[in-house]
């Protein structure tokens, strides 16, 4: 069993503290049921938010991909050049963070939205390196 909130951050969804939002708004139903706070739950209750079912793999996946130039990060299934067209079609994955279309690189992909979140917020204050090469015309 877990707190709803930290379940629903764990499906990639959104965030733990979106969740709370959502949960506060009442957006968010158990079993059919207006959610609160001190739920906990497990991957037999049937969550839903907004109408939308919650799901969590348990099994966690983390994969280093090396981003092409031409590739969007965008997971848009009807832009060709989507980022989506690269990815296993077995489970659900998306990146954590994102490179410009134009530059190529090192991205990690996951279904662990907390760890996601935990990678990309700001207010975990983690450091962005970038190397850049320029050519300069004469």
């Amino acid at each position: 069993m877990m707190r709803l909130a930290k379940y629903i951050g764990h499906s990639g969804y959104c965030s733990r503290k979106q969740a709370s939002r959502h949960i506060d708004n009442g957006d968010v139903l158990v079993n059919g049921q207006a959610a609160n706070h001190i739920d906990h739950v497990n991957e037999q209750d049937d969550i839903t938010i907004l109408g939308q079912k919650i799901t969590v793999d348990i099994n966690r996946v983390y994969y280093a991909y090396h981003k092409p130039v031409g590739v969007d990060c965008k997971l848009n299934i009807d832009d060709p050049a989507s980022l989506l067209h690269h990815l296993p079609k077995v489970q659900r994955v998306y990146p954590i963070g994102r490179l410009d279309k134009d530059s190529r690189g090192l991205l990690i992909l996951t279904n662990d939205g907390e760890f996601c979140n935990q990678m990309t917020h700001p207010d975990f204050e983690h450091e962005k390196e970038y190397e850049v090469k320029v050519q300069l015309k004469p």
